[in-house]
């Protein structure tokens, strides 16, 4: 009998045993399940940020195993988008983040570990900022400016507050400047508006931490008229004479002047003034009698700076009775294109040229404006007043008065006079061929 109380009592034990150890291992395991733990997400920022600007970080945690965020909804939909492992929030859809049309962004963000998961809200708070509303600008000039004159203000207003106005970029370089104050535009330095018939800028309008960048075009007015087809008065390629090729057979006397290579190299196919008294004279006839409209051209290869005649229709100097037109270079080195109009003599001139190499003198007159061309280069504008004095004296290629402080010292080739004003492309053929 007590032998089996004994062993009773022992299996009791045994069972009660048992029975405390599985309570303790299910308590453990309840106490080590995954859990997620997350935040809400809430921000204010100013409107208008910058794409893939970042917002903010989520924050979530899990006590084991890795989490992945992602975007169960938003509104507006594609305004923004998170980082699937780091729970970054960034702008996705910058032309969303607009105060008028969404001031507030919002979203949900579903955080979870492997079938786990929680949600955070997304609240975005957009800031109203004082926006700028300026315009690009642009103006055709109908001459060459001045110093300091000014092109115009550059329209730009904002809600509150003042604006501030800046060039940061231009090219030209140091040709324009802005008052910083007013937006009004003003040319700082001319001579580079030569050779640049646009001029181009960047500036920028800035009310604190907005700002607003616009264009600036400003266009020199180089006018022609490009359905029209300029036709050839007198052409003189100097191919072993001084024959007039445009078909009206006003053909050259030459005096002194001897035949000798061209800028390409070919024998005969120029004429060469000794800068004494050499010159070819074309009588006075009616496709010399120039109006308001013409081009004048000729290739030149002067050995020396000096006075020198390019061509010349007549020997004045000055006065009611000066020259009709001409080009030219000077002691002083500089390119002339001359022109008689209303008893003055006007003259655009563009300062230094090279001795011994060849280059392509043009001169254009249109809408009483003078274009001078050194090759395919706008280097300077005049204009004029009153018609184009014509007289009947001849057209002189190398001189004026046959001596040796007007006679062209050098090459002289392919003499052009066209009816009408070249347009900028066509002195660019005229200087590739």
């Amino acid at each position: 009998m007590n032998k089996l109380r004994l062993v009773s009592l022992i299996f009791l034990g045994l069972i009660f045993s048992c029975t405390n150890s599985t309570e303790e291992i299910n308590d453990f395991n309840e106490t080590n399940d995954a859990i997620i733990t997350i935040s809400d997400f809430e921000i204010t920022i100013n409107e208008n940020p910058n794409a893939n600007q970042y917002l903010g970080t989520v924050y979530a945690s899990t006590n084991q195993g890795n989490i992945v965020f992602s975007i169960a909804e938003q509104s507006p939909i594609g305004a923004f988008e998170i980082n699937s492992n780091s729970g970054d929030i960034s702008v996705l859809d910058d032309t969303l983040f607009n105060f008028d049309t969404h001031p507030i962004i919002t979203g949900v963000i579903k955080v979870e570990n492997a079938d786990l998961f929680e949600t955070a809200n997304v609240t975005i708070n957009l800031k109203d900022i004082n926006e700028i509303n300026a315009s690009d600008f642009s103006v055709t000039l109908q001459e060459m400016p001045s110093i300091n004159q000014s092109l115009g203000l550059i329209e730009a207003t904002t809600g509150e507050g003042s604006l501030t106005f800046s060039i940061i970029e231009q090219s030209p370089n140091n040709i324009l400047e802005i008052n910083p104050s007013t937006g009004e535009l003003k040319v700082l330095y001319v001579p580079n508006f030569v050779g640049n018939p646009i001029i181009s800028a960047t500036a920028r309008v800035e009310n604190n931490e907005t700002f607003k960048e616009i264009n600036i075009t400003v266009s020199l007015n180089i006018p022609c008229n490009p359905n029209t087809v300029p036709e050839l008065n007198a052409f003189y390629p100097m191919n072993a004479n001084a024959m007039d090729e445009s078909g009206f057979n006003n053909n050259g006397t030459v005096s002194g002047a001897i035949l000798t290579t061209n800028r390409f190299s070919e024998s005969n196919s120029a004429y060469y003034f000794d800068g004494v008294d050499d010159n070819i004279q074309i009588e006075d006839n009616d496709q010399l009698y120039l109006d308001n409209e013409f081009t004048i051209s000729a290739w030149v290869y002067p050995e020396e700076i000096k006075s020198q005649q390019i061509l010349r229709k007549g020997s004045h100097v000055n006065g009611t009775s000066s020259a009709p037109f001409g080009l030219s270079l000077s002691n002083t080195n500089d390119v002339i294109f001359s022109i008689t109009a209303g008893g003055t003599l006007v003259q655009a001139r563009k300062q230094g040229y090279n001795i011994n190499e060849w280059f392509l003198v043009t001169g254009v007159l249109i809408d009483q404006t003078m274009y001078l061309y050194v090759n395919d280069e706008l280097v300077a504008m005049e204009t004029i007043e009153g018609d184009i004095y014509n007289d009947e004296l001849p057209l002189v290629i190398g001189t004026r008065l046959s001596l040796p402080s007007s006679t062209f010292k050098g090459k002289i080739d392919d003499v052009r006079i066209f009816n009408a004003a070249l347009c900028p492309e066509d002195i660019t053929e005229l200087f590739n061929n």
